[in-house]
């Protein structure tokens, strides 16, 4: 990485920077059977994307026997759902870059790093890939193994459907709260009711109003810091920082502990340090701090808080719990799966979603899978569901003079699905007021309409647009989301 950064060539703009190999006309006819096909949407090769006009320039670093290059553009920047087009297809340029790597660096393997590159979303069938399908054509017999990110499972199945992927989960930064800054921060700490000055129209209104108002500012002030955003980047290999476990530990605990827990989890990780302050030797040194009593880093820390008086007892169970996550955060799997991978051994499966609603999805390094379709929405996905959707009618109800919503629009996506376990296609159903009917195999097949008795509330019509990851992953909700409507007219 330094070495291409401080390129001495970068300094002058040299049009020959970091191009590895220019490949001739011929050459990437002969080397590419495909190659004429792709002239009906980019013309006679070289074409004018990763070309000097003359030769396909395949761009990267070659250091020993592996090669370093970054995958061309898709080509259509300007109009990226163009890809999607059957009558798209992948440019000159990129066709020569794969033919570069299988043909003539002769790689024994690819690593696609990061989430996600063009090629398994190039024209062709949704499954089943052919010599027909620009996946299969691009990636010819060459293993593919793909880092991706382990909350990312729906697109790391469309890459193992359609480019043949060993797909290996890397973590995902951890998440704290976003805070407040300038402005944000200063109306948060001043007295809203007589600090802020209202516009002037504001005036008329009456202290009722007023106070309504000021309640909806601090509470929108409060929702924006309570936002979770990453922080920093996730480094393969690599352990985190006792301040990335924190914020990762102080997320599984819902934030529901303030100020004291941050500084007990921090007095509680910060025993498993190294030198250069990062989580290492988790098992061994937990052990030795479990068990002491007084001793315990978060009973020191926690004495000179008002939570003294907490119970020792329920403490020591939670940080036992938490323990146990931490070991799962630390755990570095991610490199030993590459070498297994590279080696042509077994990699062991495990799910992908969002690590603290599935633990299950710790240690990383696992080859993601995502779910069993026909299991969602889950029992708790459901639960979940019925808070939102009441809180979103009180809501519209409150916005339209206490008049309940007709008809709501609601977007299904494939990957907020498979990390929720069906949580926005739970909230469609009860906005319509049906609940999912599983058998004895768990598997969601059918729906039984809600009782206005029980639902409190009109039926609320829903327009549901649904996502070609949704569409293609769960093909029995969209069989099941058909029948509602026969189902609930059986009742009148």
């Amino acid at each position: 990485m330094e070495e291409v950064i401080h390129d001495k060539e970068a300094q002058f703009s040299s049009p020959n920077l970091n191009i590895a190999y220019k490949m001739g006309v011929r050459e990437y006819q002969s080397l590419t059977p495909y190659a004429t096909a792709l002239e009906e949407n980019w013309g006679k090769p070289p074409g004018n994307l990763n070309s000097d006009g003359e030769n396909l320039l395949v761009y990267g670093k070659q250091y020993g026997n592996v090669f370093i290059g970054v995958q061309p553009t898709f080509g259509y920047e300007g109009d990226p759902m163009r890809l999607f087009s059957k009558s798209a297809s992948p440019h000159h340029g990129f066709a020569a870059y794969y033919s570069f790597v299988e043909k003539i660096f002769e790689a024994d393997a690819v690593l696609h790093f990061g989430t996600h590159g063009s090629l398994e979303f190039m024209p062709g069938k949704r499954v089943g890939m052919s010599d027909v399908c620009y996946p299969d054509s691009l990636i010819g017999n060459i293993p593919n193994i793909y880092y991706y990110a382990a909350n990312n499972s729906s697109e790391a199945t469309i890459a193992k459907h359609r480019s043949y992927a060993n797909t290996i989960s890397y973590l995902t930064p951890p998440a704290e709260n976003a805070g407040l800054y300038k402005g944000l921060n200063t109306a948060k700490q001043c007295n809203l009711d007589k600090d802020l000055k209202l516009p002037d129209e504001a005036e008329a209104i009456s202290a009722n109003e007023r106070d309504l108002v000021v309640g909806k500012v601090y509470s929108k002030i409060m929702e924006i810091e309570s936002r979770l955003l990453p922080c920093g980047l996730h480094v393969i290999g690599e352990p985190p920082s006792a301040m990335e476990a924190v914020a990762t530990l102080d997320v599984e605990l819902l934030r529901q502990i303030t100020d004291a827990s941050h500084g007990a989890i921090s007095a509680f990780v910060e025993r498993t340090t190294n030198k250069k302050g990062q989580v290492v030797d988790v098992a061994d040194k937990l052990s030795s701090i479990l068990g002491f009593g007084i001793n315990e880093p978060w009973i020191q820390y926690s004495s000179s808080t008002k939570f003294y008086q907490a119970d020792r007892e329920k403490l020591r169970t939670l940080f036992e719990f938490l323990g146990e996550c931490l070991k799962l955060v630390v755990a570095d799997n991610e490199l030993g799966s590459l070498k297994k991978a590279l080696e042509g051994k077994y990699v062991l499966p495990g799910p992908g979603g969002d690590p603290i609603r599935n633990p299950k999805v710790l240690p990383t390094g696992k080859n993601i899978h995502a779910l069993d379709p026909q299991a969602i929405p889950t029992t708790a996905a459901m639960q979940s569901a019925k808070i939102v959707v009441e809180r979103l009618i009180e809501r519209q109800k409150a916005d339209n003079g206490g008049k309940y919503p007709e008809t709501v629009a609601l977007v299904l996506w494939g990957t907020d699905n498979i990390k929720t376990y069906g949580e926005s296609l739970a909230q469609v159903l009860w906005m319509i007021g049906v609940m999912p009917i599983a058998d004895t195999l768990v598997r969601v097949n059918r729906v039984e309409p809600v009782s206005l008795e029980e639902l409190g509330r009109p039926r609320i019509d829903v327009v549901v647009n649904c996502s070609g990851v949704f569409r293609g992953l769960f093909i029995n909700q969209l069989q099941i989301l058909i029948t509602i409507p026969l189902c609930v007219d059986s009742l009148y």
